[in-house]
């Protein structure tokens, strides 16, 4: 159902979500809906250990976005424009983002940049890892986030530029745990500049190999 919302704007509820924009439009009987104009919301926490990529379905998940768009029944999110989605220090945000609700998987295109909180000891809590790239995608199954186009990277104490990036995130899907770059790569660590075709990162070590000629 929906509901006016203060402004002149509308409202739409759901058990799985809430979505507020200038204007909705429910699909009759299909359970989907498209939403325009200063789009915000939230994806409400749920039972169960379902996940929306990189975000735990355990706690809300806040979204703001030009237009967006639902279909597999609800499941499948689409948010273009300005779009962006985050819980506490997580975010992702690019001119695209799809969210797959049913199997975690999630896409960006248009430019994306995701956040991920680098947990570190309570006295010395480690800066978070922000990827870029022109395209992302991330697959539960193997905690693989993968950025192509421009890509880039800040780890602690450096900054990596490559081709392509290939991360594969901590158990708990909220950090960096190893790290594979591809396609001129540029290091840029204290006052050295390295350059390779290809790097390696591994997290738990602190370790960052160079190979090959750029």
């Amino acid at each position: 159902g929906g509901s006016g919302r203060a402004g002149g704007g509308a409202a739409a509820d759901s058990a799985e979500a809430r979505v507020e924009a200038a204007a909705i439009e429910i699909a009759a009987g299909a359970g989907d809906l498209a939403a325009e104009g200063g789009v915000t919301g939230v994806l409400k926490k749920g039972p169960g250990a379902r996940r929306f990529g990189i975000f735990s379905g355990g706690e809300d998940i806040p979204f703001s976005c030009r237009t967006l768009r639902t279909r597999d029944d609800g499941k499948t999110i689409r948010l273009v424009g300005e779009a962006q989605v985050r819980q506490g220090s997580a975010a992702v945000r690019g001119g695209a983002i799809e969210l797959a609700g049913g199997d975690g998987r999630m896409k960006g295109g248009d430019g994306v940049t995701v956040t991920l909180p680098e947990p570190g000891a309570a006295e010395r809590p480690e800066p978070a890892a922000a990827l870029a790239g022109r395209e992302m995608s991330f697959s539960p199954d193997t905690r693989a986030l993968n950025l192509s186009g421009g890509a880039s990277v800040g780890l602690p104490g450096a900054r990596l530029e490559a081709g392509s990036l290939a991360a594969v995130l901590a158990a708990d899907g909220r950090a960096v745990g190893t790290l594979t770059a591809e396609g001129g790569v540029v290091v840029t660590r204290g006052g050295y500049t390295g350059r390779a075709e290809a790097a390696f990162y591994d997290a738990a070590a602190r370790r960052l190999v160079l190979t090959g000629s750029p």
